[in-house]
């Protein structure tokens, strides 16, 4: 399956927490390459919180990932703030305080692979003036 809108959106964000999940969860598709792009208002940060990861995992994520990208100057120039594939990168601090953008755009991308499927994922989003720094 290639890039497509079953599996690809735009996502305006606010300061309510907003639920992404990958299509199908519980559950997820061989051969995905799905994309979410996140936005809020200009002066605003994004924020992206972990909540459950259960994906084919390898210390390289060379199967199944969860990439999250920040957009540096808008969409122009992607700069990747993550890779996850593993329960183990998702930390205490990742899970509470999540990654933030520099601006008021992210990019999440998720690619499986053609065999082994498990859960997926669940991320929160949600975007405000005053995020804190990390």
């Amino acid at each position: 399956m290639g890039l497509g809108s079953t599996c690809s959106q735009d996502v305006a964000v606010n300061g309510s927490w907003t639920t992404i999940k990958n299509p199908g969860y519980p559950g997820y598709d061989h051969d995905l390459n799905c994309q979410w792009i996140l936005t809020s208002d200009p002066l605003s940060r994004i924020e992206v919180r972990v909540v459950r990861l259960v994906m084919e995992s390898s210390r390289s994520c060379r199967y199944d990932v969860l990439e999250v990208y920040d957009g540096l100057h808008g969409q122009q120039n992607w700069n990747q703030t993550a890779r996850l594939c593993r329960r183990s990168q998702v930390t205490q601090r990742s899970a509470s305080h999540g990654l933030l953008s520099s601006g008021n755009v992210m990019r999440l991308r998720f690619k499986t692979d053609g065999s082994v499927s498990r859960q997926g994922f669940i991320i929160i989003v949600r975007s405000g003036e005053h995020l804190p720094c990390h």
